[in-house]
């Protein structure tokens, strides 16, 4: 983000409870987060949004917070400014058992404090990762996350030292299977573990995972979980400023990359993002934090960090901007809509499966609606599960709205179906505002505009709602 962005005026916000989370959280209802308040941001220090073009995509949709991403990592920081506003509480777990060595123990050999709580991070991976995928927007305090609007939920398995159980692993999968999670976040990997590959196999969310930092090709060298042939998986390696691939300046490494088993790259150098206060103020230190972290502080709560650990929740939040826009999304259509619309280059096309870098608004500009009328007839029920606009499913179908309620304002209307609002002006360009222009017609008066949206009158109703609703040839005369 360059500083063209000083300028940006302050948005109008308006705070709602959220749902299932009420009990301890307030969301922010953001109509256009291109006025972010953000220092960082207007700053022009989070460049990988103005990479992947998160203007053109706050456009269409800041996320919704029944949404809900898992972040399987060391956990989150809740305290922090910039956090507490997005985390389910009440679906985070941890995964961390008190009694094992390998997970109970930092690298000092002491106790791990509170291993028990998901909302407690003493490694500061798990929060940076979250602070990209979903820092809250518009509070004019640090950074603003891809996805602000949805709900994060930590899936703790990472000790002290970034390490794990695969074990814990599974469960944490398995457990966002039997919660509902949409989709997931693992900024790990290494080697094969079976229990892993079949937990993701059984999992019906989309799986996002970092493709590693070892600079080596994945498809010569083996790397897991990312190596993994499942339509619900998708694998991320780290890009540059430049979209080069990003190198390590701390050790021997940079990102992993592969023709066949790396899907797409995204920003990955340098990314400033949320840390824990604790460990930014010493509250918390052991040598290993010392080691890896002291260089990279900003600020109290803030840090930079790089490699596909930071790449992977640019991808998941994306997908999660997605699945807000279309709930009807699998995590096929996900993985096939955010790989086709990279911002393709010939320094990428043989590094990874796509060609390409994350493009955000490409990916959301994928979804435009394409309204047609197939069906020769729907019922409520039909619509509600083919619609929005059929996009997944193949079978798109025509949104419907009352006659009366479009002929008294024929700019607005809620579809009757999914309950969507539709501006004519922007969603419907096609559209001919003349009954003269459209179709298909009932006895009774419905029509269809030329943009497949159908007009119902009041005597339609009923025959709409048992899905017997029967349109004439398009070649009557009326």
């Amino acid at each position: 983000m360059k500083k063209k962005f000083f300028c940006i005026s302050l948005m109008i916000i308006i705070l709602f409870n959220g749902g299932m989370i009420t009990s301890y959280a307030n969301f922010q209802e953001v109509f256009h987060p291109g006025s972010n308040t953000e220092p960082f941001y207007l700053l022009g220090r989070q460049w990988g949004l103005e990479k992947i073009q998160i203007e053109r995509a706050w456009e269409i949709t800041v996320g919704k917070k029944e949404i809900k991403v898992g972040v399987i990592d060391s956990g989150i920081d809740v305290t922090h400014g910039d956090l507490n506003n997005c985390v389910d509480r009440e679906l985070s777990k941890s995964f961390l058992d008190e009694d094992e060595y390998f997970e109970g123990k930092d690298g000092n050999g002491d106790p791990v404090p509170r291993y028990d709580d998901p909302l407690y991070d003493i490694s500061g991976h798990g929060t940076h990762v979250a602070g990209i995928i979903a820092a809250d927007s518009n509070n004019s305090y640090g950074m603003v996350g891809v996805a602000p609007n949805i709900t994060l939920v930590s899936l703790r398995v990472a000790n002290i030292n970034d390490r794990f159980d695969p074990d814990d692993v599974k469960e944490a999968i398995n457990y966002a299977e039997e919660v509902g999670i949409d989709i997931l976040n693992y900024s790990a990997g290494g080697q094969y573990h079976k229990e892993i590959d079949e937990a993701i196999k059984n999992y019906s969310g989309l799986f996002v995972c970092s493709a590693g930092n070892n600079a080596q090709n994945n498809d010569q060298k083996g790397h897991y979980p990312s190596n993994l042939k499942l339509p619900n998986l998708i694998s991320v390696g780290a890009t540059d400023e430049n979209d080069d691939l990003w190198k390590s300046k701390k050790f021997s490494g940079g990102s992993n990359y592969g023709a066949k088993n790396v899907d797409l790259f995204a920003p990955g150098a340098e990314i400033i993002s949320t840390y824990p206060i604790m460990i930014c103020n010493g509250t918390y230190r052991t040598p290993f934090l010392d080691e890896f972290h002291n260089d990279d502080h900003v600020e109290e709560g803030f840090h930079t960090d790089s490699g596909t650990s930071m790449a992977t929740p640019y991808v998941t939040a994306v997908a999660a901007l997605l699945l807000s826009s279309d709930y009807s999304y699998t995590p096929e259509n996900l993985k096939q809509i955010i790989m086709n619309s990279v911002d393709k280059m010939d320094k990428l096309k043989n590094s990874c499966v796509s060609g390409g870098r994350l493009n955000a608004a490409k990916a959301l500009g994928n979804t435009a609606h394409k309204h047609y009328f197939k069906s020769r007839y729907i019922n409520e029920r039909q619509h509600q599960n083919l619609c929005s606009c059929g996009l997944s499913s193949g079978n798109p179908e025509g949104h419907y709205v009352l006659r009366t309620v479009y002929e008294k304002n024929p700019i607005y209307a809620t579809c009757l179906g999914c309950h969507t609002k539709l501006d004519f002006r922007k969603d419907f360009a096609s559209v001919i505002f003349s009954i003269r222009n459209s179709k298909k017609v009932t006895t009774n008066g419905s029509y269809i505009l030329p943009s497949g949206v159908v007009v119902l009158v009041e005597e339609d109703l009923a025959s709409y709602l048992d899905g017997t609703l029967i349109f004439y040839d398009e070649n009557i005369i009326y």
